[in-house]
């Protein structure tokens, strides 16, 4: 089944109805809220990111490997937002001693984050000075 270790933390919190109430909390749907919960598609890490940041939950707790969903982010080489790159550093910020021990993420965050970090405000700061 997918994303064990994610229901299992979420079970601990407790809810009456956790579906509707992640739904809630983290303003995503409720069809793709129960599809993580019930196993039948993997988890984004998007999601276990918001979930994560919002319950004040490891991230280690939430995902099978971390070590190896950062090396497909880099692999896949997504482009990331300005609220996802907001969501990663509050995440990082949270669990940096736990992250930065783990050498396949420091190098992604080093090499990666910061690049796609310093592109971004470049094009945000230019988007800014055009208007």
């Amino acid at each position: 089944m997918l994303n064990q270790k994610l229901i299992k933390e979420v079970n601990n919190l407790d809810f009456k109805f956790p579906v509707a109430q992640l739904s809630r909390d983290l303003s995503m749907s409720k069809a793709t809220v129960s599809n993580y919960l019930n196993g039948r598609i993997k988890a984004s890490k998007k999601f276990i990111l918001k979930v994560s940041n919002f319950y004040n939950i490891e991230i280690s707790k939430l995902m099978e490997d971390i070590s190896t969903e950062v090396a497909k982010t880099t692999v896949d080489d997504e482009v990331l937002s300005f609220e996802e790159i907001e969501i990663i550093r509050k995440g990082v910020m949270q669990h940096e001693e736990e992250l930065l021990q783990d050498a396949v993420f420091s190098k992604w965050l080093k090499l990666k984050l910061s690049q796609k970090e310093t592109e971004m405000l470049r094009e945000f700061v230019n988007n800014k000075r055009s208007n």
